[in-house]
């Protein structure tokens, strides 16, 4: 199936993310993709942890300082984004 995403490198939601914060998400819609990106960084690192030349950066650590640096910006704790995906 084009376009389909085969693993979890090209699961990565940042690039999403970025496109819903331009076109103006709601902030509740860009936690439940952190959430989704939060779920998927044990992974990353676990199997996409590679260095990328282009990044000069390990693509699961990128990934998991993106969420971060997002967190902050959002001002919101992890935990917030477990709420989110278990609807705590």
């Amino acid at each position: 199936m084009p376009g389909r995403a085969d693993n979890h490198l090209q699961q990565a939601l940042a690039p999403y993310l970025k496109n819903l914060k331009s076109a103006g998400a709601t902030e509740s819609k860009q936690r439940l993709l952190l959430a989704g990106l939060s779920q998927l960084i044990p992974w990353l690192r676990q199997w996409h942890n590679d260095l990328d030349p282009s990044l000069g950066a390990r693509l699961g650590d990128y990934f998991l300082s993106y969420l971060e640096d997002e967190l902050r910006r959002l001002e919101k704790p992890r935990q917030a984004l477990e709420e989110v995906a278990y609807g705590a």
